[in-house]
């Protein structure tokens, strides 16, 4: 995988993962000690382009990835989505899902 913390790079990967008909998406994030959440790191893949982006970089515009969220040609991936979900809608102020599917509640019998 390849670790992003440039703009140039961040957007060349965002370009090429748009072309894709769907992304695996997965945040890492801190959550102690604030109210929202502080995003660390960004991990998404599609069709042999797998990235992790250092979203803490200095200078880094996360613009590309937000407009590959919203982009609803593109079928986002994720893993118990709701805090990635809401997350990027907090940086972005925009929802990065058309479709929302939530995991099926199961419940334990004893």
């Amino acid at each position: 995988m390849n670790l992003i913390a440039r703009n140039d790079e961040l957007a060349d990967a965002c370009a090429r993962l748009g072309s894709a008909p769907f992304v695996a998406v997965d945040t890492e994030f801190m959550r102690e000690q604030t109210f929202w959440p502080r995003l660390c790191l960004i991990q998404i893949a599609a069709d042999g382009t797998e990235v992790l982006i250092d979203s803490l970089a200095p200078g880094l515009d996360l613009t590309p990835f937000f407009e590959l969220m919203v982009n609803e040609r593109v079928l986002k991936v994720f893993h118990s989505a709701r805090q990635d979900v809401e997350i990027v809608h907090h940086l972005a102020a925009r929802l990065c899902i058309s479709h929302w599917r939530p995991r099926p509640f199961r419940r334990r019998l004893s």
